[in-house]
């Protein structure tokens, strides 16, 4: 039987310059079996540069007290092969950002019966269609009950994906 386990974080504006890029650094970069996976972010390569750059962008459009970012660490199913852990890894990260927001997931091998995924979904406002106030968010985790909502998309997720390949 699959463990559930779901850590979340945010990074905001307030947390200091480039603690996204660090971020992004730490999961995707110098590491061994791994996986990258990511939709909407523009890169051509997940390096050093490339990422800073992402970063910096996010950064300067969270504004001053902005979230620039949603993190997660997911444990993975043991059970899982690697592309049943990239499809649960990518349909869920699809429903997070709502198929609109940018994202960036780095699926980790290196600890043996321990495969997980470090999720780093970007915020961004929504379209404004006219009115004052600040823009909606795309992800809007800051709402009430919207982690448990992320929470439930998961194990929703995981059981559909998962259901008849284990015990």
């Amino acid at each position: 039987m699959a463990l559930y386990s779901l850590q979340h974080s945010s990074i905001a504006a307030t947390d200091g310059i480039c603690k996204t890029a660090a971020r992004l650094r730490y999961i995707c970069c110098n590491r061994q079996d791994l996986i990258l996976l990511g939709e909407r972010h523009g890169l051509s390569a997940y390096d050093t540069t490339n990422l800073r750059t992402l970063a910096e962008r996010h950064e300067t459009m969270a504004g001053q007290n902005g979230r620039i970012a949603e993190c997660f660490i997911i444990a993975l199913p043991r059970e899982g092969t690697p592309e049943l852990h990239q499809h649960l890894v990518r349909d869920f990260a699809e429903k997070v950002t709502r198929g609109a927001a940018p994202w960036i997931a780095a699926i980790h091998y290196d600890r043996p019966g321990n495969p997980h995924v470090h999720l780093i979904a970007l915020e961004q406002n929504k379209p404004r269609t006219g009115g004052k106030g600040r823009p909606s968010k795309v992800i809007g985790l800051s709402r009430k009950g919207a982690l448990e909502r992320v929470r439930e998309e998961w194990a929703e997720t995981h059981n559909r994906i998962m259901a008849g390949t284990g015990p």
